[in-house]
């Protein structure tokens, strides 16, 4: 009878354990989908203040966007020079022969959030 009891409390406390972070998991999940429905926006701002005269007011909403993506810790994937890593970074074009892969032009940038990939980023790879 003890022995159905302990191992009725290790089940009960195993579900907890596992309802948490279910909990925790689909935050997360609900968290990144409304995150990658806003990178487009962003990817629109970073075109705009690209240009040469651009109103105040689109910088303004630029750094407000900014604001928001590090309010919930979203991080850029590396970029320009840094090593080239499938599971960062989506090649759409190669150049070189040696083996060495690095990132030579940044397309669109991508993103994580806690380590976890948003969107990998656009590159033009060179090899070295």
């Amino acid at each position: 009878m003890k022995d159905d009891y302990l191992r009725l409390a290790a089940d009960f406390d195993n579900y907890k354990k596992r309802a948490e972070k279910e909990k925790s998991m689909s935050a997360v999940t609900s968290l990144s989908m409304i995150i990658s429905s806003l990178l487009p926006l962003i990817d629109n701002f970073e075109i705009a203040m690209a240009q040469e005269e651009t109103p105040g007011e689109i910088s303004a909403l630029y750094k407000m966007a900014q604001a928001f993506l590090d309010t919930f810790n979203v991080k850029e994937v590396p970029g320009k020079g840094a090593p080239f890593d499938p599971s960062y970074h989506e090649a759409v074009e190669k150049s070189g022969d040696g083996e060495k892969e690095i990132v030579g032009e940044v397309l669109r940038k991508g993103y994580q959030i806690d380590s976890r990939l948003l969107r990998p980023a656009m590159v033009k790879v060179h090899s070295e």
